[in-house]
């Protein structure tokens, strides 16, 4: 019994908090880097990044404030690493940060978070079939 209640709360905290961030790097040369996200006080390096490929999911609680630290650029003049501020809305179930080149800023990068959850994409999936050059259809299923 004991178990059963543990095992139900467990998974009710689960389904109740955000799945991990996962990372999507712009090009080739923003994937190349060496980042880490860093979040109350521990920084997981991102590994495994490629232009046209999320990576895994990043083991760092969203809960407060996130960064991305530029692991590969010199220590600020005040002798910490450099970071971006990265702020992921309170209510996002599966996070998704971009990162942009962005040489204005010590970094190097601009931090874009959508939410990937295919849940929330409002548009229908559309399905298109040429046969023929002369017969074409188009047909839109939508579900909500």
């Amino acid at each position: 019994m004991i178990r059963t209640v543990s095992a139900m709360l467990l998974l009710l905290v689960c389904a109740a908090t955000a799945a991990p961030p996962r990372v999507l790097a712009w090009d080739d040369d923003v994937a190349a880097r060496k980042l880490a996200l860093v979040s109350a006080g521990l920084a997981v390096e991102i590994t495994g990044m490629h232009p046209s490929k999320r990576t895994g999911p990043l083991r760092v609680k969203t809960a407060g404030p996130v960064a991305v630290r530029a692991l590969d650029r010199p220590p600020g003049a005040d002798g910490k690493p450099v970071e971006r501020a990265c702020p992921v809305p309170e209510g996002m179930k599966r996070p998704l940060i971009i990162l942009l080149p962005d040489e204005g800023h010590p970094t190097g990068l601009r931090t874009l978070v959508v939410e990937d959850d295919a849940a929330g994409f409002t548009w229908a999936p559309t399905a298109s079939s040429t046969p023929h050059p002369r017969n074409s259809s188009c047909s839109s299923n939508k579900r909500r």
